[in-house]
């Protein structure tokens, strides 16, 4: 425990500037939130996103998002232009919005949760390839955990919290894999087969 404790430092300042995020940014400041937020919103009230004429109204972006800077008199409910995502993160998300009354809050604290994931897998992987050089996985952890805009996204309502943790599940897997003191295994190979499945459930560019 000891010989990780320094990625676990990493980790939780990671979770408490993350926490600060989700507090700070004001609602919807975040990219493309309001869409996804409306996707889990859909899922929650029992109906299936369907993709139609009018989920991008670029009149009515230009007037809330940037005219009005979303003031409280504008409704975000027809920002659905991320209908089309496959559904898995959202899936996840529904039942902690039903639990917490829709909580935007809860929802950005679901995607920092999971962003914690991929900065132990970046550390992780890193050690895997390279076990004597600890300070390089630790400097992969701290870049993942804490450069700035990555950092804002994984405090949002985005789909790319959990496809960055499935991807970097089947780095970290295919890494394992390739290693010559451990062949691949069935077991293995079908942990990777149903990874990539979860990730082409999670977002079309995984």
């Amino acid at each position: 425990m000891r010989r990780h404790l320094a990625i676990l430092v990493v980790v939780l300042i990671y979770l408490l500037m993350g926490t600060l995020y989700v507090r700070y940014t004001p609602p919807w400041q975040a990219p493309d939130e309001p869409a996804h937020f409306n996707y889990v919103r859909q899922l929650a009230d029992g109906h299936l996103p369907v993709m139609e004429p009018g989920d991008w109204d670029q009149a009515y972006l230009n007037e809330v998002v940037f005219e009005s800077g979303f003031a409280p008199s504008y409704t975000v409910a027809p920002i659905t232009y991320e209908d089309w995502q496959p559904p898995l993160y959202y899936m996840l998300q529904t039942p902690l919005y039903s639990a917490s009354g829709g909580s935007l809050t809860a929802a950005r604290m679901l995607s920092v949760i999971m962003g914690a994931g991929v900065v132990i897998l970046a550390y992780a992987i890193v050690l895997r390839i390279a076990p004597a050089e600890r300070w390089l996985a630790l400097t992969a952890a701290i870049f993942v955990a804490f450069l700035p805009q990555h950092l804002a996204i994984l405090s949002s309502v985005n789909n790319d919290a959990l496809a960055e943790l499935l991807i970097a599940s089947i780095l970290f897997l295919l890494v394992d894999i390739g290693r010559p003191d451990a062949p691949a295994s069935p077991a293995k190979l079908l942990f990777l087969g149903i990874l990539l499945g979860f990730g082409f459930l999670t977002k079309g560019t995984v």
